[in-house]
């Protein structure tokens, strides 16, 4: 950015200009480059460099009360610890619940798996019905031999000649004994084989199938728990997250409380009254740095002698207190506000731009301007 101070060339009196360059005017050296510098927050100013002071880059040339900061600084901290306990917090119940939730899905596939297989034991081929089918078989034809051998028995000690009533007496027992036990057989058998059977496979079937619905009730409930908690622990994140990202910008606010030039400048105070104790607000411009890297100087010339001046032309400054020429070029040449007429002529501003060395020169100096105009 061009900064534009301006005077009119007039007859006063000025350095003797190089052989080959005509004098067109006076002008002040200005930066070609200005850096604006704000309040990073809302504060008091405790300390800044003097308006015009010369400052090179990473000087301290202002410092602003951090003291507000600071405490916020402290409770964000202390909060962002809350939000990072809790957040671990959440992360370990959330794994915890995974876990619980495996052991949970196991037990309940494992009930599924044994309820399918008692199932199988009892009912599948040569399992315990089919045993007890086989026993109850087995009971009843052994009794009906042992009932058919002591009938037969019997009636051979009821023919013999000398009857052994002793004997008869204790057959008989044994035929009701063996009788009762043929019935009990058949029973068994008849229970085993009918009804109960369908009874037992319906049971069977329902310890599966409500086996398998606790599976499905577990699984349900575990991932809406772990639902929970992951959104939870993310919420938990997230907060953490919002709070670092605070913390952060107060550190960086923190550390902007100390102004350092970011080059090599002059500072310019933006505004008037600007001193120690002054209360600033956020983004409240304090003052420019002008780049003294690049300098230039301005000056005012009739429409006249213009049609002469052209873009690049080579050019001279000359400083009264100072015996160097110092080589520039014509950088722009513009338009001035239509006021600036003098003779019913147009006046142009006609910026040089110096080219370095320029060591000794400074911003606000007096410059003298020499052209090389066209023929």
């Amino acid at each position: 950015m061009l900064l534009l101070v301006t005077s009119r060339a007039s007859s006063q009196d000025h350095p003797q200009m190089p052989d080959g360059f005509t004098y067109i005017g006076p002008g002040n050296v200005e930066g070609t480059d200005r850096l604006v510098m704000t309040s990073p927050t809302s504060a008091v100013l405790l300390s800044i460099v003097p308006d015009g002071r010369e400052v090179r880059q990473g000087d301290l040339i202002a410092t602003i009360d951090d003291t507000r900061l600071n405490s916020a600084l402290t409770r964000q901290q202390t909060a962002t610890k809350q939000a990072a306990d809790t957040w671990k917090l959440a992360s370990d119940q959330l794994k915890i619940a995974r876990e619980l939730a495996a052991i949970e899905l196991e037990i309940a596939a494992e009930t599924v798996r044994l309820a399918e297989l008692d199932r199988e034991q009892q009912l599948g081929e040569n399992g315990t019905h089919d045993q007890l089918v086989a026993r109850a078989k087995h009971d009843g034809q052994v009794a009906r031999i042992e009932r058919d051998l002591l009938t037969t028995y019997l009636k051979q000690l009821e023919r013999s000649s000398s009857v052994d009533h002793e004997n008869i007496t204790e057959s008989k027992v044994k035929l009701i004994s063996v009788e009762s036990a043929l019935r009990q057989a058949e029973m068994e058998l008849e229970r085993l084989s009918g009804p109960a059977r369908s009874h037992l496979q319906a049971e069977l079937d329902l310890a599966v199938l409500r086996a398998k619905a606790n599976k499905l009730k577990v699984t349900r409930d575990q991932q809406n728990l772990q639902r929970t908690s992951e959104t939870n622990t993310l919420n938990r994140k997230n907060i953490l997250e919002t709070l670092t990202n605070k913390l952060k910008e107060l550190e960086e606010q923190i550390a902007q409380c100390q102004i350092f030039a970011p080059n090599d400048g002059i500072i310019q105070y933006v505004e008037p009254g600007l001193a120690k104790g002054l209360p600033l607000r956020s983004k409240q411009i304090l003052f420019a740095i002008v780049n003294t890297g690049t300098l230039s100087v301005t000056a005012i010339v009739d429409e006249g002698p213009l049609r002469r001046i052209e873009i690049g032309q080579p050019a001279t400054i000359r400083f009264k207190t100072n015996p160097k020429v110092y080589q520039a070029y014509v950088k722009e040449v513009a338009p001035t506000i239509p006021g600036g007429r003098a003779r019913n002529l147009a006046s142009y501003a006609v910026t040089v731009e110096l080219k370095p060395p320029h060591d000794e020169v400074r911003v606000g100096m007096r410059a003298y301007i020499g052209v090389e105009l066209n023929d």
